[in-house]
């Protein structure tokens, strides 16, 4: 007997690739929002360092010129910070996208994934009552032919 193949194979297959595809863009993201926080915290440690550097000088005296260079240069941090705040902001903006796309997709794979449960278990239940039928006949035989012999030797 041939055994009976699940009809919606292809797409139980397609589902777990989509779904393998969509961790990895968002296992990508994470680590994009990763970069993206460690170089905001050096703008941070950087605008720090740049202000001890200044107050350190202060006291021992900075010309005009030195501390207006000093001050377009923290300045330019700041704007260098707000832009890497403004692209945490995107970054976290795709990432919950990405993973309410992730949940959708998990799910439709589950829906997919507990049909072909269902159907392996009918298609082995139905395999197993065969062939106990067939074993069930087979002893069946066995034990008329047995009883035919005992029976034509009275």
């Amino acid at each position: 007997m041939a055994r009976r193949q699940f009809r919606l194979e292809a797409v139980w297959r397609v589902r777990h690739l989509l779904e393998e595809k969509v961790k990895r863009e968002l296992g990508e993201l994470q680590a994009e929002l990763m970069r993206v926080r460690q170089n905001s915290r050096e703008i941070d440690e950087s605008i720090l360092a740049e202000h001890r550097r200044v107050d350190s000088t202060m006291r021992e005296g900075m010309r005009a010129e030195d501390m207006q260079q000093a001050i377009y240069y923290i300045n330019a941090l700041h704007e260098k910070q707000g832009f890497a705040q403004l692209e945490e902001v995107d970054v976290r903006e795709r990432l919950a996208e990405k993973r309410r796309e992730y949940l959708a997709v998990s799910r439709d794979r589950q829906v997919i994934d507990r049909l072909r449960d269902k159907f392996l278990a009918r298609r082995d239940y139905e395999e197993n009552r065969e062939q106990e039928k067939a074993v069930m006949e087979m002893a069946l035989n066995r034990f008329l032919r047995a009883q035919r012999q005992e029976e034509a030797e009275e």
